[in-house]
């Protein structure tokens, strides 16, 4: 008798990754991945079409060569980033290029768009804070830059659901992607008609929306993927919420999801009472029917070492390991703080716009060292600042919050982490869980478990608890009162004005840089 397995598919900003999970012990059997093939510019960020699907078919036909031959997969899901997308016409082509989520294009659109409407408004509708690279800006970049292929368009298409389309011959949608578009309705359950009337965009180029586990199609003969034909092919979601679908087993534990960037994500059945506006935490539809999920733009993580590789070090080819060895453990406040992102906002001191990032309480005593440890204690401030605001939402605290991503491979980030929010954390030592949430979603679509709950509740995962430290965690309770919090307070509500007059002098220094 054969085992069965599901399948989940990660389109992130680094790799292609699939994974293949066991129903009967919720464990990982087979990981396989690809590169991303992203291509920026100094004003572009996109992938190619063809190059992209290689990418996905190359990763799923290896993962199927490394199974183990009692292996029989059940389903398949796909997942990614959400901004992210591309026009596609009624023979499901891919119209152009994928323009990535970093890529800032649309920024003039999306500003045109809040005039419009009106900044408060639309984030009432559509539970997001304006942003310029949700997928509407995008869209109306299409239709007025390139209108020909607007008027061919049938579909504007998230990138996992371009993976569905080259499985299936299906284009289609989740509520959770939808979300990330910044037109679909969290009340209605719909597109916006108000803000697509606003952006200029016929409801017809958006997609139809089914809810995440729900199958759309089976594999077909001409899918270039390795996966048996008549595979069902469910529809996933929105990649943070997928990893914390897999993170929190079937409850209703906070998840902090950390990689290059950071977020927090806390699944709730209550209805949006609007106490978010302001403060940069969204209210939108959740992987787990009938649920939404609050999730709050922490800032960056590795992102924020991944600068510090060509600032401080010069090279992008110094790795993590060698930076994190420059810092004495454990982490001990030094005086030094520092904002938890350069240049986008952060909850839960949201501003609109730009917002640029600071160093501060730098003396000559300082090193190094102290700066590269404030850049990994100041998404933490931001996560003790935002769970402080959240918990005052709820009848009961947040204790306990989860920790999945590339954090955890960083044993006294994750204990600094603890001692900062003063909390108790629990680590998920596994990786891959967004592609896992992916494969738990396929499940449920294939008929394997009977709702994402279940599904979430089979998974198997190892946990490490980590306690804060009494005195440095009171040492760093008076650090954020002191400067952390004074310091995000006042870079959010800055002008960015001169930081935009900047602009122009940085795209020169980078071209003379290129040079």
């Amino acid at each position: 008798m054969r085992d069965g397995c599901l399948i989940g598919l990660d389109i992130g900003s680094s790799s292609v990754r699939a994974v293949a999970l066991a129903v009967d012990t919720g464990q990982v059997l087979a990981v396989t991945q690809e590169p991303t093939p992203v291509s920026r510019s100094l004003t572009t960020v996109e992938l190619a079409p063809a190059a992209l699907r290689h990418a996905v078919e190359s990763a799923l036909a290896g993962l199927m060569a490394s199974l183990p031959s009692r292996c029989q997969p059940l389903g398949v899901a796909a997942t990614s980033v959400g901004e992210a997308g591309a026009p596609v016409d009624e023979a499901g082509t891919v119209l152009r290029d994928v323009i990535w989520w970093q890529d800032g294009r649309s920024a003039a659109q999306v500003t045109r768009l809040a005039g419009t409407l009106g900044a408060e408004r639309i984030e009432r509708i559509v539970g997001h804070p304006v942003d310029p690279t949700w997928g509407i800006g995008r869209v109306m970049w299409l239709r007025e830059n390139q209108p020909e292929l607007y008027a061919r368009t049938a579909a504007w298409l998230p990138v996992a659901d371009l993976a569905t389309l080259w499985l299936t011959g299906q284009a289609v949608t989740s509520a959770s992607l939808a979300s990330r578009t910044m037109a679909w309705d969290q009340h209605g359950e719909c597109w916006s008609r108000d803000v697509l009337e606003a952006a200029g965009v016929d409801a017809a180029r958006m997609p139809p929306v089914v809810t995440s586990g729900t199958m759309v199609g089976k594999v077909t003969p001409a899918a270039r993927a390795g996966l048996p034909a008549g595979l069902p092919v469910s529809v996933a979601g929105h990649d943070r919420q997928c990893g914390a679908l897999a993170a929190r087993q079937g409850t209703a534990a906070p998840v902090d999801s950390a990689g290059t960037a950071e977020a927090l994500l806390i699944s709730v059945g209550t209805a949006d009472d609007m106490r978010r506006l302001g403060t940069g935490i969204g209210w939108y539809a959740d992987v787990e029917p009938g649920r939404h999920t609050y999730a709050a733009r922490i800032g960056l993580a590795g992102g924020l070492l991944d600068w510090a590789k060509q600032v401080f070090f010069g090279s992008e080819d110094v790795n993590y390991p060698q930076i994190l060895a420059e810092i004495p453990t454990p982490y001990d406040f030094t005086g030094v703080v520092c904002t938890p992102t350069f240049g986008r906002y952060s909850s839960p001191y949201w501003a609109a716009g730009a917002v640029p990032g600071a160093i501060s309480g730098l003396t000559t005593s300082h090193v190094r060292a102290d700066i590269l440890q404030a850049l990994l204690e100041a998404p933490a401030f931001a996560l003790r600042a935002t769970l402080d605001l959240i918990d005052s939402w709820f009848d009961e605290p947040l204790e306990t919050v989860r920790v999945e991503g590339g954090i955890v491979q960083n044993q006294p980030w994750l204990q600094a982490r603890a001692d900062i929010t003063g909390r108790p954390l629990l680590s998920i030592e596994q990786q891959h869980m967004t592609a896992v949430g992916a494969a738990l979603l396929a499940g449920v679509g294939s008929g394997t478990f009977s709702s994402a709950r279940d599904a979430g509740s089979a998974l198997r995962l190892s946990l490490r608890e980590w306690s804060p430290d009494p005195h440095r965690s009171e040492r760093y309770a008076d650090a954020f009162d002191r400067y952390a919090r004074p310091l995000a307070s006042f870079c959010a509500g800055s002008p960015d004005d001169m930081f935009q007059r900047r602009l122009p002098a940085l795209s020169q220094a980078r071209e003379a840089r290129s040079a």
